[in-house]
């Protein structure tokens, strides 16, 4: 795709410090007395040629209020009875791409709409496109139509490390899933343009394994048919009775998850790329029944800890066998017996990590698609404190690589020891005379495990005392990010109206955790992390104007840090649509160095790509901001490239 980048020259920059006037907002709810004058008009169409208007669509403004409307058959609609604020338009219609009031494409933000008092916008006019199609027919082993098998569509998109992966299709209106009918056949529609992966997942039946028949027993059954009978009797050349020999353990095998054109591969999978209006069809699978093999093992125990109150589980490795976000399927958990024992069945062949944990609460699955980005499956749990988990004693923990090629492994041993303990302390810093809490229990921390290859996880057991001493215990060697905040209604804030308090910095060593990712290794924690809350935020506002000074909101401002190594963090990357007067506002923003710049054109999901973010470098003006600054920061488009 062609992006289009615009230079900025600053035409006016004011920076207010914390608690100036410029900049701040009131976010009380609207009083019943304000005027509810304003009325936003306009016309939905097609991408036809020429454009023709689409009935029944579905038209929602959100800002202030929130709205919704149906286009007439003429394709017009009218909102009315909105307060003055900011607003965005959408339209979607089942079958066409949702795409919002002046955007170019689909995946772009739209242009907010600025409403004063008793003012009419009408002419909001939004065209949106055919929604592309893929379709065809899923057969069983056997190549005869296969009933009831879900077939799902995942849009590839560029992660924060640049990798382009399978993700869900972020459009509504589209029909991203769907069941084959008694002739094998699916249809996709409504989609958006782009590079799709497609997976035909077979219905449940029943057991996790079925009974294989392989070649081999084939030919031993019809050659025991032909043998002649014992005595003669029933056939010529009577033999001597022989003691057959004790058969295999017949093999079993299991449904896979297929990718077209037909692997059980993700990585060997190849994309459909399908433009506005496109109908694609004949994109046919085969199910495969996949070979599947029995892991069984042993966890040793520290003495005291009874294996039985081991919680294990195998999960896939991401990367190796399938898209993060399908990993949840082939997570498979197994009860650990009084002597250490465990077995788990019909295993598919692939890469898998066998983990293993007791005490300190129950275990968690944690993936992660790739670099922190946008395909990530999460689930953390918080404890208030260690009784939460109904096990005593210390956590314990333990891995194990397993390669499953259709052989059974017998041999695994998981080796539970004492888990890392991380210490630290949380810290607050007022800018604005806000007394710290009295009581630090009601914050809330958790460490979140980055699993960029797959992987089962359990993330640790964070807790603050009332004074502020943090401790995070159980923790297993990898990569992790710190998150945190206040339990709902108990920030302290509440004797001064409108402060409240935010997480500035979370430092484990010489790094932010809540911008880069820190290593815990099996040979100890870091010694020491300190969060740090603030009680101001910064943000950056302007207006963005063309050469002869009007507005220019067909326009998409980026801020992104100005050191390349913080282009993993997502609170540092932002991008908003200035609004129809030219005025935009980007918020939460920590303090540092940043770059700034304005695109013609640009989708969410580049922000991922480092190398998206390499080609503003040069199109983009420097922007400092200081802890609790307000910067206006007004910009005048003089060049393009």
């Amino acid at each position: 795709m062609t992006r289009q980048t615009v230079l900025l020259i600053c035409a006016a920059a004011v920076s207010l410090a914390a608690g100036g006037q410029a900049g701040v907002r009131d976010a009380r709810p609207l009083a019943s007395s304000v005027a509810r004058t304003a009325e936003l008009t306009g016309t939905i169409l097609n991408d036809a040629s020429p454009a023709q208007p689409v009935n029944r669509a579905v038209v929602t403004v959100t800002g202030t209020e929130e709205a919704e409307a149906w286009t007439d058959e003429r394709g017009q609609f009218a909102i009315k009875g909105l307060p003055a604020g900011r607003y965005t338009l959408r339209a979607r219609k089942a079958g066409l791409v949702s795409t919002a009031y002046g955007a170019k494409r689909y995946d772009r933000p739209g242009t907010t709409i600025v409403l004063a008092d008793g003012q009419r916008v009408d002419r909001l006019n939004v065209v949106l496109s055919r929604g592309a199609v893929i379709s065809g027919t899923i057969t069983d082993q056997g190549g005869d139509p296969a009933f009831d098998v879900e077939v799902r569509a995942m849009q590839y998109r560029p992660q924060l490390n640049g990798e382009r992966t399978p993700a869900p299709v972020q459009t509504t209106g589209a029909s991203v899933s769907n069941r084959t009918d008694d002739q094998g056949e699916y249809r996709l529609y409504g989609l958006p343009p782009g590079d799709y992966l497609i997976v035909a997942t077979p219905r449940s039946l029943g057991p996790a394994e079925i009974r294989v028949s392989t070649d081999e027993e084939i030919r031993a059954a019809l050659a025991e048919m032909q043998r002649p009978v014992v005595g003669g009797r029933g056939g010529v050349g009577a033999t001597t009775p022989q003691t057959p020999a004790r058969p295999a353990a017949p093999p079993t095998g299991t449904l896979a998850a297929v990718y077209y054109p037909g692997t059980p591969s993700a990585s060997a999978a190849t994309a459909i790329n399908v433009s506005a209006g496109d109908e694609r069809s004949g994109i046919d699978v085969r199910l495969q029944v996949v070979r599947t093999a029995r892991v069984e093992g042993q966890v040793l125990t520290p003495g005291g800890v009874p294996p039985e109150s081991v919680q294990l589980m195998l999960v896939a490795n991401a990367s190796a066998t399938t898209p993060s976000l399908l990993s949840g399927a082939l997570m498979n958990r197994a009860t650990v017996a009084k002597d250490g024992h465990f077995s788990l069945s019909g295993i598919s062949p692939g890469q898998y990590l066998i983990s293993a944990r007791t005490g300190g609460g129950p275990m968690v699955m944690q993936f992660n698609g790739g670099g922190g980005g946008t395909a990530t499956m999460t689930s953390t749990v918080f404890h208030a404190d260690s009784s939460a988990s109904g096990q005593a004693g210390p956590p314990l923990w333990g891995q194990a690589d397993v390669v499953v090629d259709g052989q059974d492994v017998t041999d695994v041993v998981v080796t539970l020891q004492p888990g890392l303990t991380l210490s630290g302390r949380v810290v607050f810093s007022s800018r604005q005379g806000l007394a710290a809490p009295a009581d630090l229990s009601s914050v809330r921390v958790s460490m979140t495990p980055m699993v960029t290859s797959g992987g089962a996880f359990s993330p640790p057991q964070v807790t603050v005392d009332a004074a502020g001493r943090l401790t995070a215990t159980g923790i297993t060697p990898g990569r992790y990010r710190i998150f945190g905040g206040f339990l709902a209604g108990r920030s302290g804030a509440a004797s001064t109206p409108g402060a409240a308090w935010n997480l500035l910095s979370a430092m484990v060593g010489d790094r932010d955790a809540l911008d880069v990712a820190f290593d815990v290794l099996a040979s100890g924690a870091p010694s020491e992390a300190v969060l740090t809350f603030t009680d101001v935020t910064q943000e950056i506002s302007g207006r963005l104007q063309d050469a002869s000074g009007v507005a220019a909101p067909d326009y998409t401002v980026v801020v992104f840090p100005a050191e390349r190594g913080l282009w993993e963090s997502m609170r540092r990357i932002k991008s908003t649509r200035p609004g129809t007067d030219g005025r935009f506002t980007i918020t939460d923003l920590p303090p540092g160095t940043y770059r700034i710049a304005a695109l013609t054109d640009m989708a969410a999901s580049d922000l991922n790509d480092p190398s998206f973010l390499d080609g503003l470098v040069g199109a983009s003006l420097p922007v400092t901001l200081a802890l609790g600054e307000k910067k206006i920061q007004d910009f005048s488009i003089t060049s393009g490239r």
